[in-house]
């Protein structure tokens, strides 16, 4: 008899778990849902120029986001009017929505003249207006998130140690075959065997260019491509890779 009532309780907390862990489901599909169609409300203000619509899916506490939200949409209105081909239909390559607090992380994939590009882009989930009336407002674009960028990870090549952090893992492992290579191809006509170890440090907030550390001329400071547009295919572009190629020259001497 104690071994039924034992698992009639086992079986009621378990039952519990489950109703739990369905509803949890449920909150996020619903919670993605409503981000998935804020997102397209706010492409779809950027493709038919209506800058008022736009503006009411940005909020920051930082007045000056509604001032880069503007220049941003120009942007976008400049690159039509001057006949460039874009397709921004509100594709999400990946969605990422934070289990502790109201904020999301969004990729959203454009095409400019036939080149796919990722942008990065951050919610948040209000809910109250701006009185204070606790009524639900709903997803809104926000300043950039560093701290929702992702863990910090390191990568370690034959050459090259790179840390970087989750946006940025493509980044960080195209750039390592590329060190890589590029050392090996050094040392076939000189002698490596005491050359120093590489690093770079991948950082969505940038250093002011892509640069040697000012305090150390073996670390490469790597700002991190998604912070403003990278190619989907390619975000370690033929441009990082030559601005690279150039450090690593004079870092041979």
């Amino acid at each position: 008899k104690s071994a039924t009532n034992d698992a009639v309780i086992i079986g009621i907390i378990g039952g519990g778990f489950v109703l739990i862990d369905n509803r949890l489901n449920q909150l996020n599909r619903q919670l993605e849902i409503e981000l998935r169609d804020t997102l397209i409300a706010e492409v779809t203000a950027i493709r038919i120029g209506d800058w008022e619509a736009y503006r009411k899916l940005q909020r920051s506490a930082d007045p000056r986001w509604e001032d880069e939200q503007r220049a941003n949409f120009q942007a976008y209105q400049d690159l039509i009017l001057k006949g460039s081909n874009i397709e921004l239909e509100g594709r999400i390559l990946s969605l990422v929505i934070d289990d502790n607090v109201p904020r999301a992380r969004v990729h959203v994939e454009e095409i400019i003249d036939g080149v796919a590009y990722t942008r990065v882009w951050f919610y948040w989930r209000y809910s109250e207006d701006e009185d204070g009336d606790n009524l639900l407002d709903g997803w809104k674009h926000t300043r950039p998130d560093y701290t929702f960028w992702g863990q910090q990870n390191t990568l370690e090549g034959r050459y090259a140690t790179i840390t970087y952090r989750e946006v940025d893992a493509r980044v960080a492992q195209d750039m390592m075959t590329y060190l890589d290579q590029m050392v090996e191809l050094a040392c076939t006509t000189r002698d490596c065997a005491n050359l120093p170890r590489l690093r770079a440090d991948i950082s969505p907030e940038g250093y002011g260019g892509l640069m040697w550390s000012p305090s150390d001329r073996n670390l490469l400071l790597i700002p991190s491509p998604y912070a403003v547009r990278a190619r989907s295919d390619m975000p370690f572009s033929p441009e990082m890779q030559a601005q690279v190629a150039t450090l690593l020259a004079g870092w041979f001497g």
